[in-house]
């Protein structure tokens, strides 16, 4: 009987090992990179054979720096791929004539803005990318600028004597308001490059309110003319009682908020007793 179990277990082995001989281990799909792809011709199969090498090469923008271009399938597992891309890198630009580049770096992707000095304008395109193969595009030229900006149209400002009637891109002016009137927004405005005002402001006419009116009351402080946000204390005149707040407020508006009144004092108990006595006078005589 061992006999028996002996041949069933040679058989059975015999037929695994012919089993993977016929049917040896593959690989999948070969791993993939951001900075790295495979060759073509590796790109149409599915399944590679045990012992098969795939060669990479390295992305758009990118240039191999160190290691082996070489993966290899082994019992179904890819070796680990040990190829460095690193970016490729543009020559330094050369100046512009009146202005100069501001760059990222000169790494594959990076770019580089042209800005012309004061009193110049750019003509041509202003950025250039480092591509994989150097910078594209051509210098562009920095010329005089035949741009002006007129006198800030903003009303109700004061014109300072003396005061220019042209200005060129980049020149400042300060904004102030007539008496009467409040700058709402930044009060130094600055030539554009375009021809225009950046962010000219507004003269707002002030809004002001006269004393309050308030009958048989005192206002103080005294005063004729009130701005916002200014305040009075109200009191009333003796035998009058005040009815609100003692303090107001000037509003945004002109108009006085929440106005209190002064009430002529009620007058109770004493009149009741003047009266009960001028009727006894009156029936005992």
């Amino acid at each position: 009987m061992a006999l028996v179990w002996r041949n069933i277990l040679m058989l059975v082995f015999a037929h695994f090992v012919v089993s993977q001989r016929r049917s040896p281990i593959r690989c999948g799909e070969p791993t993939k990179y951001p900075d790295k792809h495979l060759l073509k011709k590796y790109l149409q199969k599915a399944e590679f054979n045990d012992g098969e090498k795939v060669l990479y090469t390295c992305a758009l923008g990118y240039e191999p720096s160190a290691g082996s271009r070489t993966s290899q399938c082994v019992h179904g597992q890819w070796t680990t791929l040990n190829m460095k891309c690193q970016k490729k890198k543009c020559n330094a630009l050369g100046d512009i004539e009146n202005g100069q580049y501001n760059q990222e770096g000169r790494s594959f992707g990076d770019k580089a803005i042209a800005v012309c000095n004061e009193g110049y304008i750019l003509r041509g395109g202003g950025v250039r990318m480092c591509t994989e193969k150097g910078w594209n595009g051509m210098d562009p030229i920095c010329e005089v600028s035949k741009i002006i900006c007129s006198a800030p149209a903003v009303a109700n400002r004061q014109i300072q004597p003396g005061e220019r009637t042209q200005f060129a891109p980049q020149d400042i002016v300060n904004i102030v308001c007539s008496e009467g009137f409040d700058l709402i927004g930044l009060p130094q405005v600055t030539c554009g490059r375009d021809g225009q005002w950046q962010g000219l402001p507004v003269c707002s006419k002030v809004m002001t309110c006269s004393a309050p009116a308030v009958a048989n009351g005192r206002i103080r402080p005294g005063s004729r003319v009130y701005k916002p946000k200014d305040s009075v204390d109200i009191t009333c005149s003796e035998g009058f009682d005040l009815i609100g707040p003692a303090q107001v407020m000037c509003g945004p508006d002109g108009q006085w908020q929440a106005l209190p009144e002064c009430r002529l004092k009620r007058i109770t108990g004493t009149l009741e007793v003047c009266v009960c006595v001028y009727i006894y006078f009156v029936f005992s005589f």
